[in-house]
């Protein structure tokens, strides 16, 4: 599995959509330190670059996600080299491991390439240490939630064998359009009297949760939420992927 995970790490990083997805985050970071510098907001530097981070935090999940899910399962499909690594004795499972820890390596590695950017164009723009520490930690907090959003929309890439399907929940999910339909229902007055916030347990609230906990100091409080979101929202999707591929037959 190791080899297969390396092979297949090599072709993603030669690919060109991910090499631009690279440049644009960069670009949009240096327009950032454009504005820092030139014309910072009447706030002062810090509130400027808080501002212009939580504008990309906001993009996170598309300019990540997206390239890194199209590499990886939409590729996978599309040349079908998914079904010539299983005829070569790798199971279903491995299969989906495998790809999946590719996809988490990628993020991951995307993210300290933002926070390495966001370090050194903080400190060139003379932002202080606690700001930029801050917006570090919110980019890693966060995450979090395009890893989960990427587990739970492998169940319709192995379920229906239709990559696309899968893109298309994980961007519904990124735009934050069921976590709205949820917050409309938390309005129903049945709902409402209990005090009753559906949206809360959603991938969404409890990352906004964790971040809470997180801004306020208490690290160790935010630990329990995590351990509960990387159960729920990413070894549980990842299972239930597992379990309804083992019973698809491949299409060809």
């Amino acid at each position: 599995m190791r080899n297969c995970i390396l092979t297949d790490l090599r072709r993603v990083f030669r690919k060109k959509s991910f090499i631009i997805c690279m440049s644009i985050i960069l670009l949009l970071m240096i327009i950032g330190l454009i504005v820092i510098f030139v014309h910072p907001f009447k706030d002062g530097v810090d509130s400027t670059y808080s501002i212009m981070m939580s504008l990309a935090m906001f993009f996170n999940p598309f300019l990540i996600g997206i390239p890194v899910f199209s590499a990886i399962y939409t590729d996978d499909f599309k040349s079908k080299s998914m079904q010539t690594a299983l005829g070569f004795g790798i199971s279903r499972n491995k299969m989906i491991m495998s790809r999946f820890l590719e996809a988490l390596f990628m993020v991951v590695e995307c993210i300290i390439f933002l926070s390495v950017m966001l370090l050194i164009f903080g400190l060139a723009g003379g932002v202080s240490m606690s700001e930029i520490g801050e917006t570090v930690l919110e980019i890693w907090i966060d995450s979090f939630q395009t890893i989960g959003f990427l587990a739970l929309a492998l169940i319709i890439v192995y379920g229906t064998q239709k990559p696309t399907m899968g893109l298309v929940l994980f961007i519904l999910l990124s735009a934050g359009v069921f976590a709205t339909l949820i917050e409309a229902l938390s309005l129903i007055p049945a709902l409402k009297k209990h005090d009753i916030d559906p949206e809360k347990y959603l991938p969404t609230g409890v990352i906004v949760k964790i971040s809470d906990l997180a801004d306020k100091g208490d690290y160790l409080k935010a630990v329990g939420p995590a351990f509960l979101f990387l159960i729920f929202y990413v070894a549980l999707p990842v299972w239930i992927s597992m379990r309804l591929f083992r019973k698809k037959e491949l299409e060809f």
